[in-house]
């Protein structure tokens, strides 16, 4: 009879051994979200201020263009690289013509298993095709 007794009691203080640590973690996560709104808040005052005409560029590109920043904005600038094996000299072109936009920044890169014969032929294409 001791030993039933004393069990729901042990239960007890087990199951109530998560709610301290519940109460700190969601006291901590609740000081830390206000101390970052309120220092997000905008000087002038208005929380809408993205929808504002602004005189200074958003972007470091713009002040070096003297582009405003009411234009479109342009696609972003990326730098790739495709990779090949050995026979994959054929069909690098293919992916390249996929992936391709006049903005962005390739390199191709083949294997040292690749034959000299396909890295002559993937910077022949390069170098002639008109769309590069």
């Amino acid at each position: 009879m001791r030993n039933l007794m004393q069990m729901p009691f042990g239960l007890a203080t087990t199951e109530r051994k998560w709610r301290l640590p519940l109460i700190a973690s969601s006291l901590i996560s609740i000081v830390l979200f206000l101390a970052a709104t309120l220092s997000l808040k905008p000087s002038s005052g208005s929380y809408f201020r993205i929808f504002q005409v602004d005189e200074q560029p958003l972007h470091v590109e713009d002040s070096l263009t003297g582009q405003s920043s009411l234009s479109l904005a342009r696609p972003p600038r990326l730098a790739c690289t495709i990779s090949g094996n050995k026979g994959d000299g054929a069909r690098m072109p293919r992916t390249l013509q996929a992936h391709y936009h006049p903005r962005n920044f390739y390199v191709l890169h083949l294997d040292l298993e690749a034959p000299p014969k396909e890295r002559v032929e993937l910077a022949r294409y390069v170098r002639f095709e008109p769309l590069f």
